[in-house]
């Protein structure tokens, strides 16, 4: 892909987003406050980053777990009851 680093961002208040970059080897770059306002009140929004180098060390382990994920999808839609 060449590239070197890949971004996100998630609101602070949103811990399974949070949750999810940090699984995936995210690292927070910092917290932009007050970035988002939801019509109510202003929210932090976290940057995170991950670098290629990074990235390399996890993939495989990342697309184990992806596939593990997928298997279980699968297998749970082919064991549920019908309904008619």
């Amino acid at each position: 892909m060449g590239l070197h680093e890949r971004n996100g961002e998630a609101l602070a208040s949103n811990s399974a987003s949070v949750n999810l970059h940090e699984k995936f080897g995210f690292v927070r770059e910092g917290v932009f406050r007050d970035q988002h306002f939801d019509g109510k009140r202003h929210l932090d929004v976290i940057r995170f980053g991950l670098l290629t180098a990074e990235w390399e060390q996890q993939r495989d382990r990342l697309r184990a777990r992806v596939a593990q994920l997928d298997a279980l999808a699968a297998n749970r839609k082919s064991t549920s009851p019908v309904k008619s």
